[in-house]
Order: structure tokens, then sequence, then C-alpha cells
């Protein structure tokens, strides 16, 4: 059947090589069709190819249309084409972008945050919650902002926001930006129904493009100040946490900590174990190393060990490895409150997860190896009267399990 070609829109630059002419029609952009012996057949079949004239009716949903000889087949939407430039010519669009900033230098001007969504969620929601908990033998509980001021001092970050942070959160220059945006957004009038010249058709394509470039820069300051909005309610030393975390890219406080991907945006959170010791079958004390148990912002939440590490609930023992989190539903969403469940999860698995009575596991404590198993403790092995033991520095963590 003569259809829709399914593949996608062709960029400016070579549309009128494919095409010598095009005709415009409700919105849509429609290409000679190029005839050949089953074309032709169809059309014929069809009853089309009889008629001097088919009517175009004020209507998106023809496919054929049909101009004197030629005859033209529906490709694209135009208010598609503007609006997904960005995705089908990267390079182009940058040049009509850089070519705005060129025409409204104010726009170069303005800072981007540093301080994204998911670096405000883990500083003022995870961090708090874990660095609080390990002072839970305290009698007063602290608040977020209390947790952040002691942050801030353990990692001597000055309390006092540095000059270029509070440029960064100067909202009345963002406001100033997005009412000199409106002023200059281009009136774009509609391409007329018919054959349309190359001329008339990047006249159009580039006014309509500067519209869609200048939409996109107004809805971006507008995210900008609901973002900075935000911070008008946070204490000064929290915003300095907060800006000490996105310049250096990573931070540890009291065996929490996070640190940047590759990823733009995205983080790697984790939640040291300290040193910890499991019992095998036989009663025997294996003592654990401190590791990292960590999450990903981007992707699935399946807590993973960061160090080279092995434990029975670790397939080999190499770096970077998932949990085995059999029984456990985690989630995939990253937020404040799923994260921490994965991590702790993550914990719990290594902790208190092994039950000695039944093995279980990718790997057995006792020496005698499971099948098909490469990895042994017997190097962990220390006696049950070890002096950090009996002192309660390391706990044996799955005692009664």
């Amino acid at each position: 059947m003569i259809g829709v070609n399914s593949s996608p829109p062709l960029p400016i630059d070579y549309l009128y090589n494919f095409a010598k002419e095009l005709f415009i029609h409700s919105g849509y952009v429609y290409f000679p069709l190029l005839f050949d012996p089953d074309v032709e057949k169809e059309l014929k079949a069809s009853g089309l190819c009889s008629r001097q004239h088919v009517e175009i009716e004020n209507s998106s949903s023809n496919i054929l249309l049909r101009d004197r000889e030629s005859w033209f087949v529906k490709g694209m939407s135009l208010e598609s084409f503007v609006s997904s430039y960005e995705k089908l010519a990267p390079e182009s669009y940058n040049q009509h972008l850089e070519a705005l900033y060129k025409e409204l230098p104010f726009l170069s001007s303005i800072d981007d945050n540093p301080i994204t969504d998911k670096l405000c969620t883990i500083i003022l929601e995870i961090l708090p919650y874990f660095v609080s908990k390990n002072r839970r033998h305290e009698r007063k509980k602290l608040t977020r902002d209390e947790v952040l001021e002691l942050v801030s001092e353990k990692l001597n970050i000055p309390p006092v926001l540095p000059e270029h942070a509070r440029r960064i959160l100067n909202i009345e220059k963002l406001r100033v930006a997005l009412n000199s945006l409106s002023k200059a957004r281009p009136t774009c009038s509609k391409l007329p129904s018919g054959i349309v010249s190359k001329t008339e058709f990047e006249h159009w394509f580039s006014e309509s493009l500067k519209a869609e470039i200048i939409k996109n820069e107004r809805r971006k300051i507008k995210r900008s100040i609901a973002s900075r909005e935000k911070f008008a309610r946070i204490n000064e030393k929290v915003l300095a946490v907060l800006f000490f975390a996105a310049e250096k890219g990573s931070l540890e406080i009291e065996g929490f900590g996070f640190f940047a991907t590759e990823h733009e945006g995205e983080f790697i959170i984790y939640k040291r174990t300290g040193e910890y010791a499991l019992k095998d079958y036989y009663g025997r004390i294996y003592m654990f190393p401190d590791c990292r148990v960590a999450i990903r912002t981007n992707g699935t939440l399946d807590p993973f060990v960061i160090e080279n590490y092995k434990h029975p609930f670790l397939q080999k023992h190499a770096p970077g490895q998932k949990i085995c989190m059999r029984n456990t539903l985690l989630p995939s969403t990253f937020t404040a409150q799923n994260a921490i469940f994965a991590i702790q999860e993550g914990i719990s698995a290594l902790l208190y997860g092994y039950k000695y009575r039944k093995r279980n596991g990718y790997h057995s404590l006792d020496s005698i190896p499971m099948p098909g198993s490469t990895v042994t403790f017997d190097d962990y092995m220390v006696p049950k009267d070890h002096p950090r033991i009996l002192r309660g520095e390391v706990l044996v963590t799955n005692e009664f399990r």
C-alpha cells in the first residue's frame, strides 16, 4: 500500500537535494511521488489516476495529493520538524543557537546553576538521614539544617557564600532575561498551501526555528528561576554546603558519601559498612573489612559494592559487584526514600543476610567450597576471643541467624 514514509525527516540542508519541489498542505510537507510501474498500477486500481484533479480538503489526513500532473505523498509535520530539529541535526541547531546568543548577548552571561535536583536530594534529604542515624545515642535529635551545619564545620566549608554563588542565585537577572526574550520572539507566518520554493521554505524555517529556540531558552530560564527560588528559604550555611559539593563533585562524612559519575548530573551514593564479623556453621568467626555499599542515581537502584570485595552474597572476588537480593523488591525510580531503602537493604544483606545453618548465598563461609565456587574465606578467619570482638568494636552480625 502507498503510505507515509516511516523514515525520519531529513535536516533542512538536504530537503531540496532530496526533492526539487515541495508541496505544503495542512501543516505537512508532501514530497514528489516517485513513479514506477507498481505505483502506477496501484493508482490506476484506486481510480485516482483517471481524475484530472484530486480535491484538497482542509484536512491533514490526505496521504496523496495531486497538483496538475504531479503527485505528492505525505511526508512530515512542519511543527514536528521544527520541534525535533535539535535531535535531527544537532550541529545545525547549535549554529542557530550560537547565532541567537550573538544577537542576544545577555543569554551567554547567565550562569548555569551547578546545584541539580538530584544533588539537592542527596544533600538535603539522604545525607541528613544517614548522619543523624549515626548519632542516635545523642539525646537531642538533630534537624536537617543542624546536620548540614555540622557537615560545614567538619569539612571546614566557609559559612559565607562566595561571590560567584551569589551571582548564580540572582533571580532578578533571570527575570530581566526572560522579559527580554519575550520581546525578541519573532512572529512566524504560516507557509501557504501549495508548491513552495526553497527560498520561501528556508525563510519560514529560519524564523520558526528561532522562535522554537527562544521558547526553549525561556523554558530553561523559568526552570532556573523556580530552582533558585527554593534556595531563598535555605540558610546560608546550608547553601555553602550545596555549592561546595557541586563544585567538588564528591563528599564524605561519617561513612556516608557520594561522587559524580561520567554521566552529567548523575552520582554514585554510598554508605560504609564498617568492619563486621560473620559466624559459620561450626561457630568459627570471620572478620570482614569495611566496604562501601552504593547505588547509582540513574538506572535501577541495585545496591553494589564499590571495592574489590568478597562475600557469600557476591559472585566473585571483584569490584563493582551487585549484591544478591533474592527476596527484596527494589525500587527503580530515584527518590530520597527509595535511595535510602536500597542502600540499607544492601548493607543488611551483607551484615545480616547470611544464615550459617543454611549456608545460603553464592558461597559458604566454611572451608569446604560450594560446587563451582572458587572463593574461600579462610584468610578472614579470626579466633573467637579476638580483642576487637571482645571489646565490642567489631560485632558478629549474624549471631542469631
